[in-house]
């Protein structure tokens, strides 16, 4: 026998009793009794109350007991076999009560029964005599109160697996019901259970031939479930019990039914539906398989007012998988490689077990596509069945650095791709490609892990038909090194990529440049450190030359630059690896050089020494350079740089800052794009004006070299707040304010010629402070400044 699943209606289990008792009689305690009842029962405790009932009584009696420690007894009559429900009810007694039933002969029946609360019961099975009954409530001690006691027979009904819902009546407080049906072992089995019409909460179980219980549901009051068995266990009468709590009544509807069958299911053949037209009625279909293969199932639901659970099971029983389909929808489930040989079944599991509706089935076996070569042509694929996949191979070596290009592609749904190594595991897990798009997929950033055959699986979304075309490709090794020859890179396979592998020289940083591009869409660049993580440098736009810089590199280690043109688009392209030109260093000693571009990537990296507080300017003339380039500053020290402004041919000056650190600065001119040209270069050193006091005279900062900048500083304490006034400047002007942190207080703030003062905010530390004065665009001139605090 096997059994599956718990369904259930809304609501929350409370707490039943229930005894089921044979021809089981037990002789009376021989503590002695102190009264006797009418059937010559006798126990501790005398008889504050006592009433005769019967199972039609229609105004059953109410006992008290208000003696502490005493009893109350109820006479009925009643045959063997008989299976009594006795309801409390309008109870208020302040604690739990003991039921006792005794035969007609005086021996107890069964062991104790308990009730509690304002309504409970319970039940008696099977009596062994005819005759007169009595039924014992004992309080106990320090319990007092009353009760109405109310007795019925098992309301019992027969139950057809193939015929009409049975609507079994409860109408007396306590009553259960029973219904009994014969089965064959084997069968199949789906009792959906309907309690709308219950005022309480009731508990359906179900009892072999044997009298063994084989499964139990709660069902919450005004809900639902179902009681699901895969194969009976034995042959004969089976019973479902319904036992509602607290003594309710009301109506109890349940359907029985054989699980729907949709049969063997061939991968060859269209889909096959499956009927679910009875409350509570599972479903289930079968497939055969080998091991080792994989199979698609795709199901259509409707009708279903929820999901289905579709549960596959291996030949021995034991659950393989699940998935879940929406009603009114659809959903797929993907074997992996199937675990054995034989026959699987799929379990249909309604969710709402009153609900009815329909099925739609449809196993399939992956398209078997011809292998994926990265030099042979490409693979189409064309799927057409509801839920299938597609599969190819190809063989490679350990290390090597395939693409899988995704081009032709019509399908209405995203595609996922996984590729599987030759052991099975997984290099790539489900890539989703979107719908209608072509895609590049990196079959491994740092090469294939084995050697051997590898398995490509396609699964398009939701089940979805359409057609695509896979091509494989090797990247194309390019050779290229620092200051050597240009090589050109032919990209002529759809999604291939070209790889550059070189050792960092010992420079600050590269230019990496393209020319000749003729890709006509965007090449992504990455760069990828040996055994590190890829990163992303930029990209080179269609049919454009570009260039890119590279700093940080750690001479002498490996690193890899990887293009991938978007689209899986093909082209070629010039590739260039320039080491920065050594402009030479500025000093005032030698403040001016000369430098030039010749090659495409170059950059200019000039160099000048500090000391504490300096501050200078650069001004470069004469530029020639046949692009817009950037002038990024690098302090001794930092790990990234800072950009100083953009150097095009006119003359330009740029400000370094005081006061700046000690040690070697380096400053880069780097072009935008693969450049040729000069420029000149001069460096000169900041006027230092000395120090202003706050409070003091003003002072003035005279600026007569053009593209000069000059500086003064103060002291300050934390949280003052000064003001800055100005004296007739010479022009508009840059102002900046470094703190004693080494950060901006004012960072390059424009100051306008008619602008006489400047609230600075409050001081953030006590110590020094650098304030900076940039005519800007090569003007001269004196610039007088005092500070004052309220």
């Amino acid at each position: 026998m096997r059994m599956h699943r718990e369904r259930f209606g809304s609501g929350l289990s409370t707490r039943r009793r229930s005894l089921a008792v044979g021809a089981l009689v037990l002789a009376l305690s021989a503590a002695g009794p102190a009264t006797a009842n009418a059937a010559g029962v006798s126990g501790d405790g005398d008889i504050d109350s006592s009433a005769t009932t019967s199972f039609t009584d229609e105004t059953p009696p109410v006992l008290s007991v208000t003696t502490p420690g005493n009893r109350a007894q109820v006479l009925f009559d009643a045959d063997a076999g008989d299976d009594i429900g006795f309801a409390v009810t309008d109870s208020t007694f302040n604690s739990s009560v003991a039921l006792e039933l005794y035969d007609p002969q005086g021996a107890k029946v069964g062991i104790n029964g308990t009730v509690s609360g304002a309504a409970d019961d319970w039940e008696v099975s099977d009596l062994p005599l005819s005759g007169r009954y009595s039924l014992i409530l004992r309080p106990g001690t320090g319990n007092s109160g009353s009760a109405t006691v109310t007795l019925s027979e098992r309301v019992n009904g027969p139950l057809d697996l193939a015929g009409p819902t049975a609507l079994t009546t409860l109408s007396r407080a306590g009553q259960d019901g029973a219904l009994t049906f014969s089965a064959q072992p084997g069968d199949s089995l789906s009792l959906g259970v309907d309690a709308a019409g219950m005022e309480k909460s009731l508990y359906a179980r179900l009892y072999g031939p044997d009298g063994s219980q084989v499964l139990s549901r709660y069902v919450a009051a005004g809900g639902s479930g179902a009681l699901d068995i895969d194969a009976l266990p034995q042959a004969g009468t089976y019973t479902l019990t319904l036992d509602p709590d607290g003594g309710a009544t009301g109506t109890v509807k349940v359907t029985a039914s054989h699980y729907a069958d949709a049969g063997a299911l061939d991968p060859a053949v269209p889909a096959v539906e499956l009927p679910i037209e009875r409350i509570g009625q599972d479903g289930r279909a079968t497939f055969t398989a080998t091991a080792g293969q994989r199979v698609s199932l795709g199901t259509a639901a409707s009708g279903l007012s929820g999901y289905t659970r579709m549960e596959i099971r291996r030949p021995n029983g034991s659950r393989l998988d699940f998935f879940t389909v929406p009603d009114n929808s659809s959903a797929e489930w993907d074997s992996s490689a199937l675990p054995d040989s034989g026959t699987y079944t799929i379990a249909a599991l309604p969710d709402n077990p009153l609900a009815t509706g329909r099925l739609a089935l449809t196993l399939s076996r992956p398209v078997e596509l011809a292998p994926l070569s990265a030099t042979g042509d490409p693979v189409a694929v064309s799927i057409g069945r509801f839920g299938q996949n597609a599969q190819s191979v190809f063989t490679a070596d350990a290390g090597a650095h395939p693409t899988l290009a995704v081009t032709g592609n019509n399908f209405t749904e995203a595609v996922a791709v996984t590729v599987l190594a030759p052991s099975g595991a997984t290099v790539v897990n489900g890539q989703t490609v979107a719908v209608g798009k072509t895609a590049t997929i990196d079959l491994s950033a740092a090469g294939l892990p084995e050697s051997g055959a590898y398995t490509v699986i396609l699964n398009p979304n939701r089940g979805a038909a359409g057609s695509l075309t896979l091509t494989l490709s090797e990247d194309l090794a390019v050779p290229l090194a620092a200051d050597g020859p240009s090589a050109k890179a032919e990209l002529t396979r759809p999604g291939q990529r070209a790889r550059i592998d070189f050792t960092a020289p010992d420079t600050s940083s590269l230019g990496f440049a393209a020319t000749g591009n003729s890709v006509p869409q965007s090449t992504d660049v990455r760069l990828i450190p040996e055994g590190g993580t890829s990163q992303a440098v930029g990209s080179f736009a269609k049919n454009a030359d570009g260039v890119h810089y590279l700093a940080g590199l750690t001479p002498g280690k490996r690193y890899t630059l990887l293009l991938t043109p978007g689209s899986v688009a093909t082209g070629s392209l010039t590739l260039w690896l320039s080491k920065p030109v050594a402009a030479g260093a500025l000093a005032a000693a030698s403040p001016s050089v000369t430098s030039e571009l010749s090659r495409p990537g170059q950059q200019l990296e000039y160099t000048t020494d500090a000391v504490a507080g300096d501050g200078a300017a650069l001004v470069f003339s004469g530029t020639t350079l046949t692009a817009p380039s950037a002038i990024r500053h690098l302090p001794p020290g930092a790990s990234s740089d800072v950009s100083l402004g953009t150097l095009r041919t006119a003359d330009l000056d740029v400000a370094l800052r005081a006061p700046l650190a000690v040690g070697t600065h380096r400053i880069l001119v780097q072009p935008n794009a693969p450049a040729t040209g000069r420029t000149t270069a001069t460096l000169v050193p900041d006027t230092d004006a000395g120090t202003v006091t706050v409070g003091g005279a003003p002072k003035p900062v005279t600026i007569s070299t053009p593209g000069g900048h000059g500086h003064l500083t103060f002291t300050g304490t934390k949280g003052q707040k000064i003001t800055l006034g100005i004296t007739a400047p010479a022009s508009e002007w840059v102002l900046s304010v470094a703190g004693p942190d080494g950060k901006w207080l004012v960072n390059e703030r424009s100051m306008s010629a008619s602008t006489l003062s400047y609230a600075l905010a409050a001081l953030p530390a006590n110590g020094v402070y650098t304030l900076t004065v940039d005519p800007g665009a090569l003007k001269t001139g004196t610039y007088t400044l005092g500070l004052s605090a309220p």
